[in-house]
């Protein structure tokens, strides 16, 4: 992911749209919510969460070909599997939140 602010928002902007719901005033302000306590991670965590959980790209492969979360951030996969562990604890606020 690039280091700049600038591609750092365009990469929320055309990733986090994949967050599309119908609309309902309830959904819309959850959704609202979810896109900002992913912004708000740290770069690296924000990328393995994006990559991972909206992009559904697999942590690691075994085929060295495939592209994966791993490959794509020039990481081992146990370094992607830190981030998305880390990331979970700081949104695990969002969820008590709204439930």
């Amino acid at each position: 992911m690039p280091d700049t602010e600038d591609n750092e928002s365009t990469f929320d902007d055309d990733l986090l749209k994949h967050f599309q719901t119908p609309a309902t005033q309830e959904s819309t302000f959850v959704l609202k919510q979810l896109r900002e306590a992913i912004r708000s991670l740290p770069p690296d965590e924000k990328q393995a969460v994006v990559l991972c959980h909206i992009l559904e790209y697999e942590v690691e492969s075994e085929n060295p070909e495939k592209r994966t979360a791993a490959t794509i951030c020039h990481v081992t996969g146990r370094t992607i599997r830190n981030r998305l562990n880390r990331a979970a604890a700081k949104l695990s606020s969002f969820k008590e939140r709204i439930q």
